[in-house]
């Protein structure tokens, strides 16, 4: 069977047509030019693909502190209709509902800082998300034994350990650009 009578694909040629251009012995065919793809982003979008993860630590952040009316009602003294025997700031809800606070305050400030992309603001970013985590840790195992997995704080543990991977890789980044400007 000899293939060359075969079209090729895409080229509108049918199986017994010549066709017009025919490779010379030993040459291939030129490769086709390169498609020039234009790029729709803003230049300060384009150049700043961190922007997504600040935006996105701000929304969550946000979240989490509207859902903690109760703690957010405490902290500024308003009557939230406690009822239970023991005070609030003693229970383990208090401990639950400030990781969450923690967490959800850590998120937003985290977010701000990732605007300024310095490195000093990426640290403070780093620390306070590690402390909000490791409070939501101290609040799952505390919670665990009377209440069983508690969800947001778990959540909050695996959202703030990738957040702390996130901002550890930034912050190597850009150390890694300043040393390079530097040299």
């Amino acid at each position: 069977m000899d293939l060359s009578k075969l079209p090729r694909m895409g080229s509108g040629r049918t199986a017994g047509e010549p066709s017009q251009e025919q490779p010379q012995s030993g040459q291939g065919e030129p490769p086709p030019p390169p498609v020039q793809v234009p790029d729709h982003a803003p230049a300060s979008v384009a150049n700043r693909p961190w922007i997504g993860e600040a935006w996105l630590s701000l929304a969550i952040g946000a979240i989490v502190l509207f859902m903690q009316q109760r703690f957010l009602s405490w902290l500024f003294g308003r009557d939230f209709g406690w009822i239970a025997q023991e005070p609030y700031a003693g229970s383990l809800y208090f401990i639950n509902d400030l990781g969450l606070a923690a967490f959800g305050l850590a998120l937003i400030v985290d977010g701000i800082l990732f605007f300024l992309h310095r490195p000093w603001a990426l640290w403070i970013g780093l620390a306070l998300t590690a402390l909000a985590t490791i409070l939501n840790l101290y609040s799952f195992i505390r919670t665990y034994p009377v209440y069983g997995a508690q969800i947001f704080p778990a959540i909050a543990v695996a959202i703030g350990v990738y957040t702390a991977l996130c901002q550890w890789r930034f912050l190597s980044a850009v150390s890694a650009k300043r040393q390079m400007t530097n040299v």
